[in-house]
């Protein structure tokens, strides 16, 4: 049996939905994995890198990974910035790639270095034009005038072959046809297999090595025009540009890392074309692609000795350690898989916290594995047991579980909502783009949460996410009917403009009265021990209250009630100018956001600033 932490259900082998992505499992027993590492009850699955994932008598494909091109920038960014995650410190920081990242792949790593300098010596275009070679002699039957040197099995061919023969003499034979040797320049030597299987591996290198420099530098390049982007709303570059900045002591460290990737960027290109013009010559294609080279270099004479062949190597060593990712075996590959899980699920809850932060909610409590977090009246318990992160309303009981699987496959990942509890899966890549958060709480999408250091809004995702789901539950219950009102104090809140009567004994709060109305009205309910319908007074003064306040800036706004529960909230910074309503569409409640001066309504457009989402 297996723990399926999407749906937060036990699931036996026979069930597992295809394809099989192992990191949305947890164990339920300890079991020893592939037949090589044992993995504890309650661990997250992980894989190790084989075609399937073999626990007891079960077996599993798995569903492989491509190969990403920013797959390892992405991996080593949460590695790195899961160092920097203090959860007890309450230390979360910047979600986007680390400026570490950018320091440390901006320059030649020690490979590049040495092939710089070995290209720049001439010495692999020496072995491409004069390669070292065998004399090799074969056998063949050839014409009388072509042949040069005899067989040792020259007359004993002739004697056995009578088609070879010219005419008989007295004498003897007089050949038409011998048993020649011709000779030929052997060059499938072991030393030039390993230069042409060399000048593969470091092809493949430099090219994936360029492809994660360019995806640097288009990240750095794009981050720096955030601020001034004509493209998405000013208040969203605005935090975007912010978020980002965290990474960058100042703009000009910034643009020092970018010079680095440039420079290093036209290094790589001009040892891959020297690369690939060694393999585009004549030499090159003598060698068969079937004569490999496997493991560490044989030191023959030939490539200790030669001044051009002794370089060869150094760099096949120095290959093998840059790309140590490659040649890891099952036990290592799981365990760093294992890491990689532990660092995804630590920057997801990061996000979480920042996106809370930024929504005006601030940690009062704490312990091992749960936090409470308060904003006006309201109180968020953020929760963990490591596999996933609840976000609890204690109001509503209402919660949102973001389940961190590492994966860059999101295939059958998707969203489930059972009552009013939603489970969203989040990875590092989904072909499918959901196209507002508020998609996932109103149901109109179920595909996978996207968290990764690549994306810039990565943090506003959630922000927006929590912001509409909150204010949803507030909304609902805006305008709840206060029942069971004494006819005494029926009377004064029939005489305030902040009442809406419904009935001789009931009536609904509908905006909030003056601090003397609102004192009256309580202590008269609380004289006719009218407890019920002071308790949701209260409750009512509370959602008005968090009606009033900005979703975005979480400053006051002016509130304005409308008829049929409806309202509209405006905030006065001028710096966000959100309107956010509840408004009629038919017989149905739709709430929404949007800016004065909004002209597009796209989340990558406007991000939190603009949302709609059904009340009823």
């Amino acid at each position: 049996m297996l723990f399926d932490r999407l749906t937060q259900q036990k699931i036996s082998e026979r069930d597992v939905p295809s394809p099989f992505i192992a990191a949305r499992y947890k164990l339920l027993a300890n079991n020893r994995i592939n037949d090589h590492t044992e993995l504890a009850s309650g661990s997250i699955l992980a894989e190790d890198g084989s075609e399937r994932v073999t626990l007891e008598d079960c077996s599993f494909a798995c569903s492989m990974n491509e190969g990403d091109k920013d797959q390892q920038n992405v991996e080593l960014a949460l590695l790195q910035i899961s160092e920097l995650i203090d959860f007890e410190g309450r230390h979360f920081p910047s979600p986007l790639l680390p400026s570490r990242l950018f320091n440390e792949k901006g320059v030649l790593n020690e490979l590049e270095v040495l092939l710089g300098n070995v290209i720049d010596r001439g010495h692999l275009h020496e072995i491409s034009c004069r390669p070292r070679f065998d004399m090799r002699y074969d056998e063949m039957v050839l014409p009388v005038s072509r042949a040069k040197r005899l067989a040792h099995t020259a007359e004993r061919h002739l004697a056995a072959h009578s088609e070879c023969w010219q005419r008989r003499t007295l004498t003897g034979i007089q050949p038409r046809k011998i048993m020649g040797m011709v000779s030929e320049d052997e060059f499938h030597l072991y030393e030039n297999r390993v230069y042409v299987r060399l000048l593969d591996r470091l092809e493949q290198f430099l090219a994936r090595r360029i492809q994660e420099i360019e995806a640097l530098t288009k990240n750095l390049t794009d981050a720096l025009r955030l601020e001034g982007s004509d493209q998405i709303n000013y208040r969203l570059s605005r935090k975007l540009y912010s978020i980002w900045g965290e990474t960058f002591t100042n703009d000009g460290a910034a643009l020092e890392a970018l010079d680095s990737l440039e420079k290093t960027l036209k290094q790589l290109q001009k040892q891959h074309q020297s690369i690939r013009g060694l393999i585009q010559q004549k030499f090159y294609r003598l060698i068969p692609k079937s004569a490999q080279v496997a493991g560490q270099v044989e030191q023959t004479n030939i490539l200790s000795h030669d001044q051009h062949y002794r370089h060869l190597p150094k760099i096949w060593n120095t290959l093998r350690k840059e790309n140590h990712n490659d040649n890891l075996t099952p036990e290592e590959t799981l365990e760093a898989n294992v890491r990689k899980q532990a660092a995804y699920f630590d920057y997801c809850g990061s996000v979480v916290f920042r996106a809370l932060k930024e929504l005006g909610y601030n940690i009062v409590q704490s312990s091992d594995s749960s936090f409470d977090l308060t904003r006006l009246s309201n109180l968020l318990r953020v929760s963990s047991d490591g596999s996933h992160w609840e976000v609890t309303s204690e109001k509503t009981g209402a919660c949102i579980r973001l389940v961190p699987i590492v994966s860059w496959v999101s295939e059958g990942l998707r969203s489930y909502t059972k009552g009013s509890d939603l489970s969203i899966p989040c990875c590092l890549y989904s072909d499918h783009a959901v196209p507002h958060p508020s998609a996932w709480i109103d149901g109109a999408d179920d595909g996978p949460l996207v968290l990764s250091p690549l994306d810039f809004y990565v943090e506003e995702r959630v922000v927006s996410l929590f912001s509409v789901w909150l204010l949803k539950q507030t909304a609902q219950k805006y305008g709840q009917e206060i029942d069971l009102i004494p006819k005494s104090v029926m009377k004064m809140m029939a005489d305030s403009s902040a009442f809406e009567y419904l009935s001789s004994k009931s009536c609904r709060l509908v905006s909030l009265p003056s601090c003397e109305e609102l004192g009256k009205i309580g202590s008269q309910l609380k004289t006719e021990n009218a407890s019920l319908s002071l308790a949701v007074l209260n409750t009512s003064v509370d959602i008005i209250k968090e009606l009033e306040q900005c979703p975005c800036c979480q400053r006051r706004g002016s509130f304005t009630q409308r008829d049929d529960r409806c309202f509209i909230g405006q905030c006065d910074n001028i710096d966000c100018k959100l309107e956010w309503e509840a408004s009629l569409d038919g017989s149905r409640r739709i709430l929404s956001f949007k800016m004065t001066d909004q002209t597009d309504v796209s989340f990558c457009v406007n991000g939190r600033w603009s949302a709609s989402i059904g009340l009823d």
